[in-house]
């Protein structure tokens, strides 16, 4: 044999090797096993943290990484089925990892896949048991108004809460009791029943708004007893100083010139208001949701949206009338810093009570929706109005809100529905 044909055997019986090396490795079994069992373990210990977010990062991260790895792949499955069944008691959720985990078609003897089976046979049975409760449970998503409704589904949900205790939905039933609540706007058993859900499942924003209307709850909570005490005192200012104007006997001395100064000063505050208006009100000559924004929420005199100027000159106004009032009541107080100190404290009490009432009554339920609210886009005194071809809602992320798509009929926006829609087959996947 000659030394080139020695050369072509050589290289011949070489090229496999050479193939085998120009092979990218997959990473070993052991590798991969470790890589899920950090994954799982530290998010087990953000779980008991009360860290979901994180954890559930961490899971879904790993899941996207160990797909190719069936074994480790089904693991991280049933970690975050087990997830969704003890702190968020989404059970959908739960159905679909275990349809993915026999998808899978790993070997009957694994153990996630026992697991599996025996999560799956366990859902089952809670289904049977509880098919009554849950038919109740679901007539409850549904959107109503009619108070006669919402009370009688109160009172059906606890006594369903009572009768069974054991119910594995029962933070669900607590949220439905708390929307019904609020809907009712009785904001105290709202709050309660939301912060009692969330004590029962702690991740149960996963699958249903309740820590977003617990805090809505709250706020409205507060704000309604601040309404009730600010009107409080606006009465007892009133009485105060319908007593003093009696027991003065104001109305005896009254003449031209009381009269003239009353209306020099509506006619100052009327001019003041005016004068704001010019200076930082716009012009809204044509429907809202033709402008291209942003403008201002409270807009210039006899604008289609100047409803709550008219009502904030209407406090200013009785604000007015009632310094006037005060300020005679207290003319006969000697010496005569102690008239001016009171006569200003009252009527500056008075004032913040107007402005206070003003703002619980007309601005927070504008500037303080709720996240569903009905403004797309809010900022400070300012919104932002979108043409029909934009999303309605901007910088949020529509496949982080699938868990609303079962309710989304149930909406009164069309475009919402129509946004929803559009990413209701990626949800599905």
């Amino acid at each position: 044999m000659c030394l080139w044909q020695l050369v072509g055997v050589l290289l011949v019986l070489s090229l496999p090797a050479l193939s085998a090396a120009a092979q990218p490795v997959e990473p070993a079994p052991a590798a991969s096993a470790a890589v899920t069992d950090d994954a799982i373990g530290t998010a087990e210990q953000l779980f008991e943290a009360g860290q979901f977010a994180e954890g559930l990062r961490l899971l879904n991260q790993a899941a996207r990484q160990g797909r190719r790895n069936h074994v480790e792949y089904v693991r991280i499955l049933m970690t975050l089925a087990r997830f969704y069944e003890r702190h968020a008691g989404d059970y959908r959720r739960v159905a679909g990892h275990l349809r993915e985990v026999r998808r899978l078609k790993l070997p009957a003897d694994n153990p996630e896949v026992v697991a599996a089976r025996q999560l799956q046979r366990k859902i089952d049975a809670l289904a049977a048991k509880y098919k009554a409760e849950d038919k109740l449970l679901s007539s409850a998503k549904s959107y109503k108004k009619d108070r006669g409704v919402l009370e009688r589904r109160i009172i059906d949900l606890e006594e369903l809460i009572k009768r069974r205790p054991d119910y594995p939905k029962l933070a669900a039933a607590y949220h439905y009791v708390g929307d019904s609540h609020l809907q009712l706007e009785h904001y105290r058993q709202a709050y309660q029943a939301f912060e009692k859900a969330l004590e029962l499942k702690p991740a149960l924003g996963f699958s249903l708004p309740t820590p977003v209307r617990k805090d809505r709850a709250f706020r409205l909570w507060v704000r309604g007893d601040l309404s009730v005490a600010v009107w409080a005192v606006l009465g007892g200012l009133l009485l105060l100083a319908a007593l003093l104007f009696y027991r003065s006997r104001s109305w005896r001395t009254m003449g031209v010139r009381h009269a003239g100064v009353l209306a020099g000063l509506v006619a100052a505050w009327w001019l003041f208001f005016r004068g704001a208006v010019w200076l930082f009100g716009s012009q809204v000559t044509g429907h809202p949701e033709a402008l291209p924004g942003p403008v201002y929420r409270y807009t210039a005199i006899d604008s289609p949206m100047s409803n709550e100027l008219d009502t904030l000159f209407i406090y200013g106004l009785i604000g007015v009338l009632g310094a006037f009032v005060l300020s005679v009541g207290m003319a006969q107080l000697k010496p005569r810093w102690t008239w001016a100190f009171a006569n200003a404290t009252a009527v500056m009490v008075l004032c913040a009570g107007l402005m206070t009432q003003f703002y619980l009554r007309h601005g927070a339920p504008t500037f303080e929706p709720a996240a569903e609210g009905r403004y797309p886009y809010l900022k400070g005194a300012l919104y932002y109005t979108l043409t029909a071809n934009q999303d309605p809602f901007i910088l949020t992320d529509p496949l982080g809100h699938c868990r609303f798509l079962e309710t989304i009929k149930e909406m009164d926006e069309k475009s919402v529905q129509h946004w929803f829609g559009r990413y209701a087959e990626q949800c599905k996947q």
